[in-house]
């Protein structure tokens, strides 16, 4: 897996964690995954950069990150292939947060506020 999927995997796995409570990665998988990327993060794109901000966070929490919708949307589709339904309230997840602009891809929101 390149650093940049799993960065994208680890965030659309954040937003299932804090947003839905519906984890779709148990922790220990969650845990390594977030090692990997820290440890390939001058690999990442821009835009993963980013949205993690900094490669010591991560290896602590993923409830600090930056999320697109496109990284929303991918999540929900994420979900669906996995376990065969929609994650609870997935279709008012992108219309009632409150957004701001991202530099690089449109609207985002942030765990946390």
């Amino acid at each position: 897996m390149t650093p940049d999927l799993a960065a994208r995997r680890l965030l659309m796995s954040a937003h299932l964690y804090y947003d839905h409570s519906q984890p779709i990665l148990s922790d220990a998988e969650n845990d390594a995954l977030a090692k990997y990327v820290s440890d390939h993060f001058d690999d990442l794109h821009p835009t993963r950069i980013w949205q993690l901000r900094n490669r010591k966070i991560i290896l602590a929490t993923t409830h600090h990150v930056k999320l697109t919708t496109q990284t929303i949307e991918a999540s929900h589709a994420w979900y669906y292939s996995v376990k065969g339904s929609w994650p609870l309230h997935c279709a008012y997840c992108t219309s009632t947060k409150p957004y701001k602009e991202s530099p690089t891809n449109g609207r985002y929101y942030q765990i946390g506020g």
